[in-house]
């Protein structure tokens, strides 16, 4: 699980970031993982998907819109339950 693109992006309170975050899952030997679920949450703001599946690159991807607090916020990106493919 590794973040792609779209980390360190900054913007005005409440606007959407320009870039969307993009996570790329791969099994333990650099496989990807097409299908796997992958949630999204923010400490402040919004995202939109909050989950989105991995494509035929291992790839998921979210829009993040800032809070209306200043200063650092935060995007988390998880791998949800046991939603690998078998």
């Amino acid at each position: 699980f590794a973040k792609v693109s779209g980390g360190g992006q900054s913007g005005e309170v409440g606007a959407t970031l320009d870039d969307p975050v993009v996570v790329r899952v791969t099994d333990r030997y650099g496989n990807v993982i097409v299908g796997a679920e992958v949630g999204f949450s923010v400490s402040q703001g919004s995202v939109s998907p909050a989950t989105a599946d991995t494509d035929a690159t291992g790839r998921a991807s979210t829009l993040w819109t800032l809070g209306a607090g200043e200063g650092t916020q935060q995007l988390v990106a998880a791998l949800l339950g046991s939603t690998l493919p078998r």
